[in-house]
């Protein structure tokens, strides 16, 4: 049966009740555990009272702290103190507000087990919580398919003790990295060279707000460390920053395996190897990603999507800033031996070289490398401060010879000198690429080759689109 709806227009004694108790409802057992009991609030036919329920699976009941910040930018924590029951029924005498920070819970005295969920202007949130007997939280159990639940921070991290598992994200979560006040510890990158993350990851769409990382002189950093021919779709990390040695990338840091429809709009800093979406990879393939953070290396190899890279990139832009050494819009370098392809990519981001040497709008060091790029542009700015002369608008020639690839005039430069000697000038510039010259300029959904771009869309600026965007 649907679950049970109670309408009312409290008045005196019965709306002080309401205002000063939320009910939770959940059971094990035989019981239906999406129950929820809902109240409304019709006094003046305004808005609903946005409610907590918390649905406990696990074998714990005790005392119960719900930790909150009253809005997302404040620095004070405010507590509610309940009970769990053995039925997993969780029972507080109030609420916080609308637009409040779940930001940890506690169970009796044990450590905070940390949310990052968001109540909503008007709608209230299902936490889903599986306390072992001891009060420590566990992973929830799968469902039919196999596919394990992650709603919060302390989930997340759970998939550090079981790395092959398959996960789908399936709610927005905060981070809360760098907010004062709240205490959130640093967060530990998914996976490590000694334990690899071999499994899958669906983020569902979903967002990841305020993740925070500064791991300084460590290598293989960004929301997974490591993976070993893992796949990971529709992760989006909205902001933040994140700082490591080598193998620093926003979704993931080192590894092989396959990224797809996901993006990072997180600062990144390292030293070698600092990507937007992966550090540094081989045997890899990344599809309908993008990022938007600025890319920061002090060493070599920097890009708007992958450091070092050998694989496949399609479909995928860079609209971030590059700083470094040997950078490229998308690759920081096409690396490894054997062939590696870009296709139906761009990038617009300005790079900025700390010399001419291997840096281009699209590939930097690849002259010892063969890889393919095709129906690919940049217009982004390429400029070194100091140097000799090998920077380019497309690729650091090498053996790629670019197929239908555009680039904005005067997009390479040293000094005040324009530099297009990397690039062919039979390939045409902006703003009138010739968008015929190849099969993969082809319009579409995105669900196979030559099907990548918007149609009868641009930017604007007179840049064709990807169909996603």
């Amino acid at each position: 049966p649907p679950p049970p709806r109670w309408q009312s227009k409290p008045t005196g004694l019965v709306l002080a009740l309401i205002a000063a108790f939320v009910l939770f409802s959940a059971c094990r057992g035989g019981s239906n555990p999406d129950e929820i009991i809902e109240i409304i609030d019709g006094a003046n036919g305004s808005t609903e009272i946005p409610t907590i329920t918390i649905t406990g699976v696990g074998n714990y009941n005790g005392p119960l702290k719900l930790n909150y910040a009253e809005k997302i930018t404040s620095k004070t924590i405010k507590t509610i103190s309940g009970t769990m029951a053995a039925n997993g029924t969780v029972s507080l005498p109030s609420q916080p507000p609308k637009g409040a920070l779940i930001v940890s819970i506690q169970a009796d005295t044990n450590p905070p087990i940390y949310i990052g969920r968001l109540i909503g202007s008007s709608a209230g949130i299902s936490l889903k919580l599986n306390l072992a007997s001891s009060g420590n939280l566990e992973l929830r159990p799968a469902d039919s398919g196999g596919i394990i639940p992650i709603g919060t921070y302390a989930e997340f991290q759970l998939i550090n003790g079981t790395l092959g598992g398959s996960y789908k994200q399936e709610a927005d979560l905060d981070f809360m990295g760098g907010a004062e006040g709240l205490s959130v510890p640093n967060w530990e990158p998914v996976g490590t060279s000694a334990s690899a993350f071999t499994g899958t990851f669906d983020g569902d769409g979903k967002q990841i707000d305020r993740l925070s990382i500064d791991k300084s002189g460590i290598d293989n950093v960004g929301l997974f460390g490591y993976a070993d021919n893992a796949t990971i779709t529709g992760v989006h990390i909205k902001n933040g920053t994140i700082t490591g040695n080598s193998y620093v990338g926003g979704i993931l840091g080192r590894g092989t395996g396959t990224i797809s429809f996901s993006s990072n709009g997180a600062e990144i800093n390292g030293v070698n190897q600092v990507g937007g979406i992966v550090g540094g990879t081989t045997n890899n393939i990344l599809f309908a990603c993008y990022n938007t953070g600025d890319i920061g290396g002090s060493g070599d190899y920097a890009g708007g999507l992958a450091g070092s890279f050998k694989g496949e990139v399609t479909a995928c832009y860079n609209k971030g800033n590059i700083t470094g050494y040997r950078i490229g819009g998308l690759l920081g370098t096409a690396s490894s031996v054997g062939a590696s392809k870009i296709t139906a990519s761009y990038n617009t981001g300005n790079l900025t070289a700390g010399f001419s040497q291997d840096t281009a709008g699209l590939a930097g060091s690849s002259r010892h490398y063969f890889f393919d790029v095709t129906a690919c542009y940049n217009t982004g700015k390429v400029s070194a401060a100091s140097g000799g002369y090998e920077i380019a608008s497309l690729v650091y020639w090498g053996n790629c010879t670019p197929v239908a690839c555009y680039w904005k005039e005067g997009s390479a430069n040293f000094g005040n000198e324009t530099l297009e000697v990397y690039d062919s000038p039979s390939f045409a510039e902006f703003p009138t690429p010739d968008t015929t010259a190849s099969s993969e300029w082809g319009t579409g959904d995105g669900s196979g080759s030559g099907k990548y771009w918007k149609a009868g869309t641009t930017d604007g600026n007179m840049l064709p689109q990807l169909w996603y965007e």
